[in-house]
């Protein structure tokens, strides 16, 4: 393990997120990336059996569910959701929202990262996300209705 420093805006770039940290790099500790989301865009209700996540409001304005709590996050707000705990989000705001998240071990979530850059990357175009929502499973991801 050694020492980091990115600078705003660097790190490898995944589809829509910067990726700052991975699991390789920190033994095995934790995924950290940045990522955006266009206004209305929704990451609807899920957990993971297997991680923890953490979000951190870089900009923008999101509509959360963490549990059983609905609250609005604004620049600076941030969110636990431990393993097996129910979690989603929406930017209800009108700009580009941006969120840092770190995961725990963020081995899973890293390999849906990559899996659905990989393919974005061939098709030429974004995955739908019923397609991500599918490829999710195989990587521990609960869709709750």
């Amino acid at each position: 393990m050694k020492p980091k420093q990115l600078g705003p805006g660097e790190g490898e770039i995944l589809e829509q997120r910067i990726v700052k940290i991975t699991p390789a790099e920190n033994g095995g500790s934790y995924l950290q990336f940045e990522t955006s989301h266009a206004s209305g865009t929704n990451v609807p209700a899920h957990f993971h059996h297997d991680e923890d996540e953490a979000f951190y409001v870089l900009a923008g304005q999101y509509e959360f569910l963490v549990g059983e709590t609905h609250f609005t996050a604004t620049t600076g707000t941030f969110a636990f959701a431990p393993r097996g705990t129910v979690h989603a989000f929406t930017n209800t705001g009108q700009e580009i929202g941006r969120l840092l998240i770190t995961v725990t071990p963020g081995t899973q979530h890293e390999g849906l990262m990559r899996e659905v850059a990989t393919l974005t990357e061939q098709r030429g175009k974004p995955l739908e996300l019923p397609e991500v929502a599918a490829l999710a499973l195989k990587y521990g991801w609960v869709w709750v209705q």
